[in-house]
C-alpha cells in the first residue's frame, strides 16, 4: 500500500510539472504564416517580444513569422530542455530542401539568431543593418574564405588575390620564399594566410612560379639622384633629391592614396581591404614594377580596383622616389633585393606545380596552366545544417557543440589531423576573437532552410531611404569629399585624377550608365543606390557596400543634388524573371547576336574591339569623350552586373554607346535568349549549374 501511494505521490507530481512547463491556455500558436507549424514558445515567454532590439520586430510580426525561424529549436516541445534543444527530424520537414542529412535544426541563443537572417536575405552582399555581426561574417567570408570554399551565393565575382603569372616581375625570391614561409611575419596585415610549409615545399613553390613568366621586366631607366639614400648626397644635389621626395609626397596626398591604402602607421579610410597596405611596400616590391604598376596598373591586373591615373612620367618618378625612400614605406630600412638565383631542376619544378595545386592557390590568384582547376575547400552552403557526429573532434577537450567546433577550427585549423591521420590543407588565417564570432555565426545560418516566397522581402537590403534633409545631405557631402573627389573631383564634374579606360563621370549632368528609367532620363535614387553598393565591375568604381546603408542613401542624396536643373519623374522599367537557359534559348540568341551584328562592335571573337582613328567615332561617353574600347563579353564582368536580370536591363535600355535593343524584341524569350547567349560566352557550363 506504501510503494502504491508513494508511486502515485510521484505520478501526480510528474503530471503537475508537465502541465506546469506545458502552454498555458491559447499560449500556444497555431500554424503560423506560411510555415506549417505549431509553437508553444510564448507559454513561457510571454514577454519575450519586448526584448528585441531596434526595428526586428517591426519587418517581422511574431504573429506571421513566429519564434522558431530565427531561434531554431523545437518550437513544438512542452518541456523546456527538449524546446531550448536542436531539433532532429526522422525525414526531411517540406520547408527544407530534400537531403537526408540536413535533418537538424539548432537552437539559436542571442547573436547566433543573427545566421537565420540568410533563410530570406540570401544576398551575402548586402548590408543587413540589424544582423551586424552576420554581416561582418559575410564579408570577411567573402573577402578571405571564398577563394578555397563554394556555395550558392557564396562567390566573389573576382579572384581574391593578385595574379602570380608574372610574379618574378615583382618582387624579388628571397621576399616571396619568407612570404610562403610566414606570411604575417613579412606583411602583418596581409590576407595571405599561413599554410605551415616546410622549407623544402616553399622553394618547390618558389622555383615553379618563377618559372612562369621567361622573359625579363622591362629596365625602366632611372635618375641617379633616385638611386641612392638621401644620406648619400650633399649640396645641390640633396636639395634636388629633397624636392623631388616633396613633390612625391604632394602627389601622395592630393591623388587620395591613403583613402584605400593603410600606411604610416595610418589604416585606410576604407573599413576593409579594398587595397593593400604599403607599409612595407619599398621591402617587398621592385621600384621598375612599382613604376610599371603606377602608370598602368591594368596592364599587369585587369581585375584590380586602382584606377589609371593621369599622372606624367615626372609624377610617376617622384611619387616612386617617395614611395621608395620614406622611411614609413620599408621594414626597417630594408629594400627589396634582387639577387641571382640557380636554375632549378624540372623536378622541383613539377614537385611546386603539384603543390600550388594540391593548396588551392588557383582559387585566390589567376595562375597560368591552373586555370580550370575547382575549390578545394568543402561546399558550405549547408554546413550549418550538417550532423554533429560528422564532426571530427579528435582528442580535443572541447565542448561537444557545433560553435565550439567551429571556433576551435577557425584558431587551430590542424586540430584533428592526429585523429584522421590525414595532412589537413585548411590554412591558419590569424583571426581575432570577434572575427570568430562573426565568422560562427555566419556558418551557423547556412543551413540551406528555404521561406515560403510570401514571406521573403521584395527588395532584400534596400530599405526605404532617409529624406533629403539638409543634415543628410550635410553628411553625404562629407561622405562624397571623404570617398568621391579622387576620382570626380571636388564639385563632382569628373575632373579628378583617378581614371581606368573611360574618365571619371561628370555626376552634375544627371547622364549616367546603369539606370532603369525610359527615355535616357535620369536614374531613380535605388539606381544609385545600386551602384553605390555593387560598384562598377571592371572600372574603377569600388563596391562602397561596406558603409552602412544610411550612410549610402546620404550620398545618393548629395550625388542627386549636384544634378543641374530639377529632376523630372521618369517611368521605369519592370525587370520580370529570369527565364531558365536551354539549348534552344542558346542558339537561339546566337542567332539573334549574329542577326543584330553585335560583332561588328564586340568583334568576331566577343573579346571587344579598340576604337580606332576614323571608325566608331559614336562611341562617346555621355560628356561627348571618345569610349576607347568595347566590352570584351568573354570575361564575364560587366560594369552594369553580370547577373540575368542586369544583362536584361542592359540590354533593353542600353549602355553608354551600346545602343537600347529593347524595341527589337517583339516576343520577352528573345530576349532572355540573348542573356543566356552572352552569358555562356563567359560560362561554358551555364547550362551544367542551371
Amino acid at each position: 500500500m506504501r510503494k502504491t501511494g508513494r508511486a502515485f505521490i510521484f505520478f501526480i507530481m510528474a503530471v503537475a510539472w508537465f502541465m506546469a512547463a506545458g502552454p498555458s491556455p491559447g499560449g500556444a500558436r497555431g500554424a503560423i504564416g506560411g510555415l506549417g507549424r505549431t509553437e508553444r514558445c510564448p507559454a513561457c515567454h510571454e514577454t519575450a517580444v519586448t526584448t528585441h532590439p531596434g526595428r526586428l520586430l517591426i519587418g517581422h510580426p511574431p504573429e506571421r513569422f513566429g519564434c522558431v525561424v530565427c531561434h531554431g529549436g523545437n518550437g513544438g516541445a512542452s518541456r523546456r530542455k527538449a524546446a531550448h534543444s536542436d531539433l532532429r527530424y526522422p525525414v526531411p520537414p517540406v520547408n527544407l530542401l530534400d537531403d537526408p542529412q540536413r535533418n537538424v535544426r539548432h537552437f539559436l541563443r542571442g547573436a547566433e539568431a543573427q545566421g537565420s537572417c540568410f533563410k530570406c536575405h540570401n544576398n551575402v552582399w548586402d548590408e543587413l543593418t540589424d544582423a551586424p555581426v552576420l554581416s561582418t561574417g559575410a564579408r570577411f567570408f567573402l573577402n578571405n574564405c571564398s577563394g578555397c570554399h563554394q556555395g550558392s551565393g557564396l562567390e566573389s565575382w573576382r579572384k581574391l588575390a593578385p595574379p602570380l603569372t608574372r610574379i618574378r616581375w615583382k618582387v624579388s625570391r628571397d621576399w616571396a620564399t619568407r612570404f610562403l614561409k610566414d606570411p604575417r611575419s613579412v606583411q602583418p596585415k596581409t590576407r595571405m594566410p599561413n599554410f605551415f610549409l616546410a622549407d623544402g615545399e616553399v622553394q618547390a613553390m618558389v622555383d615553379y612560379l618563377f618559372r612562369l613568366e621567361e622573359q625579363d621586366i622591362p629596365t625602366v631607366p632611372w635618375d641617379p639622384i633616385s638611386l641612392k639614400p638621401k644620406e648619400a648626397w650633399a649640396g645641390d644635389d640633396l636639395d634636388r633629391w629633397v624636392r623631388i621626395f616633396r613633390k612625391g609626397a604632394q602627389i601622395w596626398e592630393e591623388a587620395r592614396c591613403p583613402v584605400c591604402h593603410a600606411s604610416c602607421g595610418r589604416a585606410a579610410r576604407v573599413p576593409f581591404e579594398l587595397a593593400p597596405s604599403l607599409e612595407r611596400v619599398a621591402d617587398k616590391v621592385k621600384r621598375d614594377w612599382l613604376y610599371l604598376w603606377l602608370k598602368d596598373p591594368p596592364a599587369y591586373y585587369p581585375h584590380t580596383y586602382m584606377p589609371r591615373f593621369r599622372f606624367t612620367d615626372a609624377d610617376l618618378r617622384a611619387l616612386v622616389h617617395y614611395l621608395w625612400w620614406d622611411e614609413r614605406f620599408t621594414a626597417g630600412g630594408q629594400r627589396a633585393v634582387v639577387s641571382p638565383a640557380a636554375k632549378p631542376s624540372p623536378a622541383t619544378v613539377r614537385e611546386g606545380r603539384a603543390l600550388v595545386a594540391y593548396y588551392g592557390c588557383a582559387g585566390c590568384h589567376e595562375i597560368q596552366g591552373h586555370e580550370g582547376e575547382w575549390k578545394i575547400g568543402v561546399t558550405l552552403s549547408d554546413f550549418g545544417a550538417k550532423p554533429l557526429e560528422q564532426l571530427t573532434f579528435g582528442r580535443q577537450e572541447i565542448p561537444p557543440t557545433r560553435q565550439a567546433w567551429i571556433a576551435r577550427k577557425l584558431l587551430d585549423p590542424r586540430f584533428t589531423a592526429k585523429a584522421t591521420l590525414r595532412n589537413p590543407r585548411m590554412p591558419d588565417l590569424g583571426l581575432r576573437p570577434e572575427q570568430v564570432r562573426a565568422l560562427t555565426v555566419f556558418l551557423m545560418g547556412l543551413t540551406g532552410e528555404t521561406i515560403p516566397p510570401p514571406l521573403k522581402p521584395t527588395k532584400p537590403g534596400i530599405g526605404e531611404p532617409p529624406p533629403p534633409t539638409p543634415e543628410n545631405l550635410a553628411r553625404g557631402r562629407a561622405l562624397f569629399q571623404q570617398y568621391c573627389t579622387a576620382c570626380h573631383g571636388q564639385a563632382g564634374r569628373g575632373e579628378g585624377t583617378g581614371w581606368f579606360e573611360s574618365f571619371p563621370r561628370d555626376l552634375t549632368a544627371g547622364l549616367y550608365l546603369s539606370r532603369s528609367t525610359l527615355g535616357g532620363g535620369p536614374p531613380t535614387e535605388r539606381d544609385l543606390f545600386r551602384t553605390l553598393t555593387r560598384g562598377m565591375p571592371g572600372s574603377a568604381m569600388p563596391p562602397f557596400a561596406f558603409l552602412p546603408e544610411t550612410e549610402r542613401w546620404q550620398l545618393v542624396h548629395y550625388v542627386r543634388s549636384l544634378v543641374k536643373g530639377k529632376s523630372v519623374h521618369q517611368e521605369t522599367i519592370v525587370i520580370p524573371e529570369a527565364l531558365p537557359p536551354t539549348p534552344a534559348s542558346l542558339a537561339r540568341g546566337k542567332a539573334l547576336f549574329e542577326g543584330l551584328k553585335c560583332f561588328l562592335c564586340h568583334g568576331q571573337d566577343a573579346k571587344g574591339r579598340t576604337r580606332e582613328a576614323g571608325e566608331f567615332e559614336d562611341w562617346v561617353d555621355a560628356a561627348g569623350r571618345p569610349v576607347p574600347r568595347s566590352a570584351d563579353l568573354t570575361r564575364g564582368i560587366f560594369k552594369g552586373g553580370s547577373g540575368a536580370q542586369d544583362l536584361y536591363r542592359i540590354l533593353k535600355m542600353g549602355f553608354g554607346p551600346m545602343p537600347p535593343f529593347g524595341f527589337f524584341f517583339t516576343k520577352e524569350a528573345d530576349l532572355w535568349a540573348l542573356v543566356h547567349y552572352v552569358q555562356s560566352l563567359s560560362r561554358k557550363d551555364l547550362l551544367k549549374k542551371q
